[in-house]
């Protein structure tokens, strides 16, 4: 089992990615950048590739539905799309 330490502070001085996924690692940019100025980069992209999850989702859910709004809802197939939308274990 793992604690985790909830209370504990952030680390300011540790990336959020790994660096060699930042869009600007390998490139003149990122060479004459601070260490801080990378551990801030990474902390930006982490967040943006975060925040496009939820909205996928929503996509996903979209076509989901519409595939199967004019389908027999009794079929498998359909219980299952309908179940997947909604979340359910």
């Amino acid at each position: 089992m793992i604690e985790v330490g909830w209370d504990a502070p952030v680390p300011t001085d540790k990336h959020r990615l790994t660096p060699e996924w930042s869009t600007l690692y390998g490139t003149a940019l990122w060479d004459e950048m601070t260490m801080e100025q990378r551990v801030e980069l990474t902390k930006h992209e982490a967040a943006s590739v975060s925040s496009v999850r939820p909205w996928f989702e929503i996509l996903l859910m979209q076509m989901l539905l519409r595939d199967v709004y004019s389908r027999d809802k009794h079929t498998r197939h359909v219980q299952f799309a309908l179940t997947e939308i909604a979340g359910a274990p």
